[in-house]
């Protein structure tokens, strides 16, 4: 059953859902302007753009949920497919942040960052037909748990077996992110206003809180290593 609200007038569908959408945009948008890289060498650069995708994606989704009730409708195809192509950059973004914050060669995945990096590019590129042939969440979970994945494996590894504890803080947020899969699936709901897409998007909160830790810790490290350098 899909909630209503009205505000100021202007009728309202899942509210909660629109509301921490809107939160989480706001967050993302914080996460983003915490970070000054921009020099394309350096992971943080690509940590901004992964937060300010994700930003777009859930600000359209928190459009959506409130305003484009009836889902046969063309504006409710497009903006639900902008929703996806945005989260589709988020993830493709946040594999190439981690390609380029552990240059660790003993991690398989740098033996060939060029091949690495071209693989991340063609699985966005296949995504982004997929989704908009298909039209199908089943593609969006597809392609971001694939891409979430590896992200996972690279920051778990790199923060268990070489001590890494920015990449630690990384991985535990991806690992947080796995838990909605869990919700949606099983549809776990405290009552109708607030339903299993609100519970996900408050551990998206949290997940994103300890990716931006993790990567902010990152960041400040290589800047340091900069200063230091120059001293």
């Amino acid at each position: 059953m899909i909630t209503h609200s009205t505000f100021f007038g202007i009728l309202i569908a899942e509210p909660t859902t629109a509301i921490t959408d809107f939160i989480l945009a706001v967050l993302c948008t914080f996460f983003y302007a915490r970070f000054s890289a921009n020099n394309k060498e350096d992971g943080s650069y690509y940590w901004k753009r992964f937060f300010l995708f994700m930003g777009i994606s859930t600000l359209i989704g928190g459009i959506t949920h409130a305003f484009l009730e009836d889902h046969n409708t063309r504006t409710y195809s497009i903006f639900w497919l902008s929703m996806q192509l945005f989260s589709g950059l988020s993830v493709l973004y946040c594999q190439i942040a981690t390609i380029h914050s552990i240059p660790n060669t003993k991690i398989p995945i740098y033996r060939s960052v060029k091949a690495s990096l071209l693989f991340c590019r063609i699985q966005f590129f296949v995504f982004a037909i997929a989704v908009l042939f298909f039209q199908n969440f089943i593609v969006v979970v597809s392609n971001s748990t694939l891409g979430f994945l590896l992200v996972l494996y690279i920051h778990a590894l790199s923060g268990r077996k070489y001590g890494n504890r920015p990449a630690a803080w990384i991985a535990l947020g991806i690992m947080v992110s796995f838990l909605t899969a869990i919700i949606y699936t099983l549809k776990i709901s405290i009552n109708q206003w607030f339903n299993f897409k609100d519970i996900a998007h408050v551990i998206m909160m949290i997940s994103l809180s300890f990716i931006f830790y993790g990567a902010m810790l990152s960041f400040e490290s290589d800047q340091k290593k900069e200063i230091m350098k120059t001293n």
